[in-house]
Formats: structure tokens, sequence, C-alpha cells
């Protein structure tokens, strides 16, 4: 799954030095971003614009187990804070609905 996100993905957002650089073997357009937030948009070929709750709300995807080791909870609690719409994408945590 993740191999196939990868190929398919306009852009790469990674917190990992190795994802980075596998990316860049990938030829894809990288951020390194270690354990931070990235601040604008990008274009996607993903049309979530339906979903959205304001036209003017960024989109952000969480791809992933909701485990609580993970502080999914954080990502959450900060997409609060931000004109954004949060999708959360993989095995889902009854806690987080």
């Amino acid at each position: 799954m993740e191999k196939f996100s990868a190929k398919n993905a306009d852009y790469i957002i990674t917190v990992l030095k190795t994802n980075e650089e596998k990316a860049k073997k990938m030829n894809k357009q990288v951020f390194l971003l270690p354990y931070g937030l990235f601040a604008g948009s990008k274009e996607t070929k993903i049309n979530l614009d339906k979903l959205k709750t304001k036209k003017s709300n960024l989109k952000v995807i969480y791809s992933g187990t909701q485990e609580e080791w993970k502080r999914v909870d954080k990502i959450i609690n900060a997409a609060k804070e931000v004109d954004c719409d949060l999708f959360l994408i993989g095995k889902i945590n009854p806690k987080f609905d």
C-alpha cells in the first residue's frame, strides 16, 4: 500500500530522511519536515472538494493506523486550529469518530 501511494502521489511529505531519499530515487517532489507542519497547499489528482466543509479549507490526509501510540489525537487537535478538513484513512479507532 505504501509503495502504491508513493508511486501515485504528486508530492510526498515525510518526517524521515530515509523516506526522503527513497522518494528522490523515484523522481518525486518531496518535502522533508522533521516532525513539523507544512503551511500551504498543492494541487492533486485526488478530488476531495465535495467533502470539504468550506471551499477555502486546506485538505489534510493522514494515512495509517490510528493506534493510540501514533498520537493521531495530536493531528486531530492541530487540525481544529487551522482552516482545514482532516481525512483519516486506515484502520479506524472508534475513539476518534
